[in-house]
């Protein structure tokens, strides 16, 4: 079988349309450094090129072409890929052309016989600015990730650990197992792992097992090629090609199916996938970071699950505690939210009041982390500021369950626990209320009101 192996290579894809044979072998000897380039000898070639290609950043195209015309090529291209720069090469200069061609998006009209020089200089000039606009995107998005990886590190005995850990192995570019209840922040601290790692400026991919039927998965992780099943009707790279030399996270993996699972235990173990459809063998460099909610050893035992892909994925294992573990870091996380959605709602001056603040310290949280999101979100939304009060809270907080554990008794556990670390923190920061504060990851004024509270 043949094999095809994807390397790292600067920019994106470059498309070269020409219909004289001597160009078309010009170009393949000018562009021959570029690893990811598309030759096509009519402009019906090009448009199957363009609708099966995934980007292309740069285009040559001749405006006189048999089949489709040059105008109809860069219409195609602009239309699939409006980020991607044409320039029209042709025999000769022809006003009306020339106004037709930039109207229809190219930016440049390049005459022959052209300066290689100039070919050369548009095509870095255009790959260069494609990898700042990139960049800046993986900038956006980092910054938009680092706000809610910050939901992932507490000051909690059992987070400090779980971080201590993640320090020590995040650039081992091992595969990682990382177990823990739904809504504990799992596809954070995926992301958290990725970003600590050598693979941190690669693309992060993630995908949901759990969503996709057993027909579909396969397709997204592998890909497919043109008709390998109804409604197939272009090629498509899988995920696990989308995220060549970065991570991929696999949320929820005790659902993949074992003709899947198989097939990722390839992935693993030897770097090469086949697309649905395909005989061609793929090699990918890739980092797996799996997850899941439930015990993956009773799903291996119960025969759901491979027990040669649990062990390879089980080198490295996470377990993210729930909130209802780690009730310390509730107050840091809460006035994270607040400072969030109050901003967000212009609702800067809102704060809990101590019976609202209490109620969310005492609630069992069974949702984790996103349902305390959610709740602080709501009370920002519906209070009237500046004080958020227990009515602006979900009703859920106060029926149920929740309600009828001995709330007397534990409300006095949660008050004694909250003044001893109020206690030990201003003690530990000389009386100083800002670094106090700072160490219980709460605002200045939540500290003084709780001090009064405990008259401390």
């Amino acid at each position: 079988m043949e094999k095809i192996n994807h390397t790292d290579s600067p920019g994106g894809t470059i498309l070269a349309v020409d219909d004289d044979p001597m160009i078309l072998e010009l170009y393949r000897r000018l562009l021959k450094k570029y690893p990811r380039v598309l030759y096509a000898a009519s402009g019906t070639e090009a448009l199957r090129l363009i609708r099966e290609a995934d980007d292309i950043t740069v285009a040559l195209i001749d405006f006189d072409l048999p089949g489709a015309s040059g105008l109809e090529v860069i219409q195609e291209l602009k239309r699939a890929f409006p980020g991607a720069e044409e320039a029209v090469v042709t025999a000769s200069y022809d006003v009306q052309s020339a106004v037709e061609s930039i109207k229809a998006g190219a930016a440049r009209y390049i005459t022959k016989p052209f300066n290689s020089g100039e070919i050369l200089s548009l095509i870095d000039t255009t790959m260069e600015r494609q990898q700042l606009r990139e960049e800046v995107v993986r900038l956006k998005d980092r910054m938009r990730e680092k706000g809610r990886s910050f939901m992932v590190v507490g000051r909690s005995k059992r987070m400090q650990q779980l971080m201590e850990l993640v320090e020590s192995t995040a650039s081992l570019d091992t595969t990682v197992l990382i177990l823990g209840e739904t809504g504990t922040g799992k596809d954070l601290l995926a992301r958290v792992i990725h970003e600590k790692s050598s693979r941190a400026k690669k693309p992060f991919v993630v995908t949901d097992c759990a969503v996709l039927s057993e027909r579909l998965i396969e397709s997204d992780l592998f890909g497919h090629e043109k008709g390998a099943f109804t409604g197939a009707r272009d090629l498509r790279r899988g995920k696990f090609e989308r995220a060549d030399g970065g991570t991929i996270f696999l949320n929820e993996i005790c659902t993949l199916p074992l003709d899947a699972q198989a097939k990722l235990l390839r992935v693993i173990e030897d770097g090469e996938l086949e697309r649905v459809g395909g005989s061609a063998t793929l090699k990918v460099n890739v980092r797996v970071i799996a997850a899941s909610n439930t015990d993956l050893e009773t799903a291996v035992n119960e025969g759901k699950f491979r027990r040669d892909l649990f062990h390879r994925l089980n080198i490295v294992t996470l377990y993210l505690p729930p909130l209802r573990e780690r009730r310390e870091d509730i107050p840091l996380l809460v006035d994270h939210f607040l400072s969030s959605y109050a901003g967000k709602y212009s609702k800067e001056d809102c704060s809990f009041a101590e019976e609202a603040y209490d109620a969310l310290f005492s609630y069992a949280w069974p949702g984790n982390i996103r349902e305390l999101e959610n709740a602080v979100e709501r009370a920002v939304i519906t209070a009237q500021p500046p004080r958020i009060t227990v009515a602006n809270l979900p009703p859920l907080l106060f029926r149920g369950k929740e309600k009828s554990r001995a709330p007397g008794r534990n409300s006095l556990i949660l008050a004694e626990n909250e003044e001893r670390l109020i206690r030990e923190a201003l003690k530990k920061n000389g009386s100083n209320l800002s670094r106090a504060a700072e160490e219980l990851g709460i605002a200045r004024g939540t500290l003084y009101s709780k001090m009064k509270k405990y008259e401390l």
